[in-house]
């Protein structure tokens, strides 16, 4: 089949060099001098101030994603595991260098690469039973500030070294005065922190080299268009670039591939002046014979000491998680394609059979020509969406009534319920065939006013609109009646032939309605004319139409409402069995049920009587349009508005079809910045207009474009988390990409180069496993791939860490899902 759809994935990825902060971390004296010509005396002044920085711990909300997902088991044995965060300048905060490292190069126009103090290293069981006797362990382990501190030399166990090697005579049993003299401002001897004590031998055979570090740490600027956000916000809200749309994320990798079949311990260990101990690797041929660890340390200020080879590292393990690779199937595009449908097939599978197994309902077996009538109507019903639930009537009874969410397998017509209910039992529906009430719509209805009761700053508001709207009207038609009493005066008038003629010039013109001269008449007709007026909404809206602007909190408020925000989730799937774990189903959004929802929430002030004839209701009745136009509107462009596309926004007053999709799986949890793309059966890319992370492992998407059905949808891997790697060959080696998209266009930037790669230089060559990321990075310089890499600054004699990055991207996973061909 011809696919006819726009280009699947749009936008681009923009790899950046780092992006430093102002200031490292620490503290700072600023002075102020000034000195006055005329005077000897000089004036100055100081000033202490503290730049406060993550050091042995992270704040959660400051790490997007690790790969490889926790917990998870797949292809990952030619893959690095990294990090991405949503703080772009932390891999840089502070540095593993005990000299401040050289930034720009003399034209102060280009960056030197700049190491990061964060690593990934990764442990697995044969690491625990080579260093068994050592008694290491992969796992973290809990403890305090205190405990990074070790006396030297250390009698009766192995010497212990940490970021404090400097303080040769404090441990942890020592002063906390004395130990906070290490620590920075704020920061206590007794404050938690999770650590890995590494023996050396194993510390060196997995840790980068200083140089190593400047290739492991980059930023991405990619698009979150496409990317579901979380309570409204969208990821890395924080740190959104100056390109509308646009977000920057940091990441940082590991340098160690992991074993098949093993499970993997990966740890984001801070390397915060480590360079003393950090393996020495001159990069200066393939040769993994080259590279030697360390025999002394130096502090600063300090006499030089011998390293102990049978001692430990301590490093902070500010996150952790585990992983295995199998060896075989990519995790992303399997778990995709493993999510479950309704049915099992039996037999061949068509089109339509399997569209209808992913669409959103409960389990049910198709109708067969020996069922009762019962028996047919309640599996219509369940193909129908309905599911049947326990019913508590208002007399304490107890039965069964049919429910169904605003998420249909099907599209309902729209324009079937009246423009307002005066109760929720207003909104229920008997079917006299099954005896069953339907509350659909009544439960659509309480759970508005629910919300709206919910929010008191929305209810005073409406609460007041109305009161205000009606009040502006009874004012009008005062004016009507005072005018009306001048024209009855004007009448009587006439009747005296002395006076009238005299006052005649200023008295207004006659009203129609007293041409009669029938004045009794006339004051009947005006009272009826008034309750008219209160008790029609056309009537109403044709005096108060002028008045009754929709005040903005009212429509934005009501908007969040008409995307299902705040909708507890069992009134969009009433039974877990129509989601269970593992599955994805499609829908269309019942309008009915959203305009019940939304009557609802407009009830807070309304009259209870139930008289249709009420001006509160004849009020709702006359203002439904222009609040409808209004919170259509403004829920078309909120997400656009919530991404920064405020001024790119384009206000559309229609989403009279809106359909997508709710999945539950690990891919949720595991790929947290996962995008989609939606196309109609056409083809045409539609309009995300709602994409929530509801729950950690829930994804809600709603699309809308013109009145147009979802035909299909791709769901893919993020930008910001394409993993690093190497090319499934014999050696290990990448396959090149053009950094450049030329003028003819026959190759673009990021495309992959057929036939062209660069072995993979590795520490250990029986092993294979610890990539030496900077000799890498040089090899990648090469002349020879001068028509695959263009660009890069004279004064660099190996890539740059972004476009080194560019170079160690592997593939996106992406699975394509046909609504009338299943996936694919």
């Amino acid at each position: 089949m011809t696919d006819n759809r726009e280009h699947p994935i749009q936008g681009t990825v923009k790899f950046i060099q780092h992006n430093l902060p102002g200031l490292e971390a620490g503290e700072y004296q600023f002075t102020v001098s000034q000195r006055v010509s005329q005077e000897q005396q000089h004036y100055a002044n100081q000033y202490h101030f503290a730049v406060q920085a993550p050091r042995f711990t992270l704040d959660s909300n400051d790490i997007q994603t690790v790969f490889p997902p926790d917990q998870t088991q797949g292809e990952y044995t030619d893959t690095l595991a990294h990090v991405v965060f949503t703080k772009q300048t932390l891999p840089w905060m502070r540095r593993p260098s005990l000299a401040e490292p050289v930034v720009s190069f003399p034209d102060q126009e280009h960056d030197h690469d700049v190491p990061t103090w964060m690593a990934v290293l990764i442990f697995d069981e044969d690491d625990e039973l080579a260093f068994k006797q050592q008694g290491f362990s992969a796992s973290p382990s809990a403890g305090k500030l205190r405990d990074l501190f070790f006396k030297r030399p250390q009698t009766q166990i192995a010497q212990g070294y940490s970021y404090f090697y400097a303080a040769a005579d404090l441990d942890s049993s020592s002063d906390a005065a004395r130990l906070e003299k290490y620590l920075d401002y704020g920061q206590h001897a007794d404050d938690a922190c999770n650590y890995i004590d590494v023996p050396l031998g194993l510390f060196w055979s997995v840790a980068p080299s200083l140089d190593d570090l400047k290739m492991m740490a980059h930023v991405r600027n990619v698009e979150i268009i496409r990317k579901a956000t979380q309570n409204g916000v969208p990821a890395s809200r924080n740190d959104l670039s100056k390109v509308p749309g646009t977000s920057n994320f940091a990441i940082v990798t590991g340098n160690r591939l992991p074993q098949t079949g093993k499970r993997c311990i990966a740890h984001l260990v801070s390397l915060e002046a480590m360079e003393p101990f950090l393996p020495i690797d001159p990069a200066t041929s393939d040769n993994g014979g080259e590279v030697s660890r360390p025999r002394s340390v130096q502090a600063p200020n300090e006499p030089a000491f011998a390293i102990d080879d049978k001692g430990f590292m301590r490093l902070v393990s500010l996150t952790s998680w585990s992983f295995t690779s199998t060896g075989t199937g990519k995790r992303f595009e399997q778990l995709l394609l493993e999510l479950k449908p309704k049915n099992p097939l039996a037999g061949q599978a068509t089109p339509s059979t399997v569209a209808a197994n992913f669409a959103l309902g409960l389990p049910v077996a198709a109708v067969e020509e020996g069922d009762t009538d019962e028996t047919r109507r309640a599996k219509n019903a369940l193909q129908m969406g309905y599911t049947a639930l326990k019913h508590h009537t208002r007399d304490a009874g107890n039965t069964v009534s049919w429910y169904r969410g605003p998420l249909t397998p099907y599209q309902i017509k729209t324009d079937t319920v009246p423009p307002t209910w005066t109760s929720a039992d207003a909104a229920t529906q008997y079917d006299p065939d099954t005896g069953l009430f339907d509350i659909s719509y009544a439960a659509a209805w309480q759970m508005g006013q629910l919300l709206a009761l919910q929010n008191k700053h929305f209810s005073v508001l409406l609460y007041n609109w109305r009161r205000d709207n009606l009040r502006d009207v009874v004012a009008q038609m005062e004016a009507i009646v005072l005018q009306q009493s001048l024209d009855e005066i004007q009448q009587q008038l006439q009747s005296d032939s002395l006076i009238y003629p005299l006052l005649k010039p200023f008295l207004p013109t006659p009203d129609a309605l007293l041409a009669t001269g029938n004045l009794a008449v006339a004051r009947a007709g005006r009272v009826r004319y008034q309750r008219e007026v209160l008790s029609d909404a056309t009537q109403l809206l044709a005096i108060g139409d002028a008045r009754f602007s929709v005040p903005l909190e009212i429509y934005t408020w009501l908007a969040k409402l008409k995307l299902l925000d705040g909708v507890p989730f069992n009134y969009l799937v009433p039974d877990e069995r129509m989601l269970p774990p593992e599955s994805i189903r499609f829908f269309y959004l019942d309008e009915n049920w959203i305009q019940s929802l939304l009557d609802g929430a407009l009830s807070i002030g309304r009259a209870v009587t139930g008289n249709a004839a009420d001006p509160t209701i004849a009020h709702d009745v006359a203002i439904k349009a222009r609040v409808n136009l209004h919170t259509t509107r403004h829920a078309s462009i909120s997400r656009s508005i919530a991404l920064g596309l405020k001024d790119q926004a384009e206000e559309k007053i229609d989403m009279d079809v809106v359909s997508g999709f709710i999945l539950r799986s690990d891919v949720v949890q595991g790929w947290p910045g996962l995008e989609v793309n939606a196309y109609t059966p056409d083809g045409k890319a539609m309009d995300i207009v709602r994409f929530e992370r509801l729950a950690p492992g829930v994804l809600l998407c709603l699309f809308d474009l013109d009145g147009q059905t979802l035909g299909s949808v791709d769901i893919h891997e993020p930008a910001e988390g394409l993993h690093f790697g190497v090319a499934a060959t014999e050696p290990k080696a990448i396959n090149l990409r053009y950094n450049f998209t030329n003028a003819t266009q026959t190759n673009t930037a990021g495309e992959q180069v057929p036939g062209v790669f660069q072995s993979v230089p590795f520490r250990d060559a029986s092993e294979r496993r610890l990539l030496r990321l900077y000799r890498l990075s040089k090899n990648l310089h090469d002349p020879k791939y001068g028509d695959y890499i263009q660009g890069i600054y004279s004064g660099f004699d190996h890539l740059p860490s972004s476009e080194f990055a560019l170079q160690m991207v592997k593939g996106v996973g992406l699975v394509s899902f046909d609504l009338s061909a299943g996936s694919e």
